[in-house]
């Protein structure tokens, strides 16, 4: 899809390009991780606990970069307003992805 998408492209960026298949791998590495440990025999974890185990690490990996190189400019940028109904919301859905891309792997197969 990114090779399609940027076919023909008049400002074409090699750095985006190799991020976003990157990012590609990454995701493919990811889902294969999380459905050899929902179908490995033994531990039989399911979609909730599998998150429960998941999320907090996910959070500690992307808050570091987060705090790194966006934090200060957020922080000090006065036409930023976090409007807290559209955060909550934003978080509420994302964890709705989570759950049924876990559920969707736990009942198929990633590969």
């Amino acid at each position: 899809g990114v090779a399609i998408a940027s076919y023909g492209e008049v400002l074409f960026s090699l750095l985006g390009f190799t991020l976003q298949v990157a990012s590609i791998l990454s995701e493919a590495t990811r889902l294969t991780l999380v459905q050899v440990l929902l179908q490995k025999q033994g531990l039989k974890l399911n979609p909730i606990t599998t998150l429960y185990y998941l999320a907090p690490a996910c959070f500690l990996i992307l808050t570091v970069p987060f705090v790194v190189l966006e934090f200060d400019s957020l922080v000090n940028d006065p036409a930023v307003h976090v409007d807290w109904l559209v955060f909550g919301g934003s978080a509420l859905t994302a964890l709705a992805l989570n759950l049924s891309i876990l559920l969707l792997i736990s009942h198929t197969s990633a590969l």
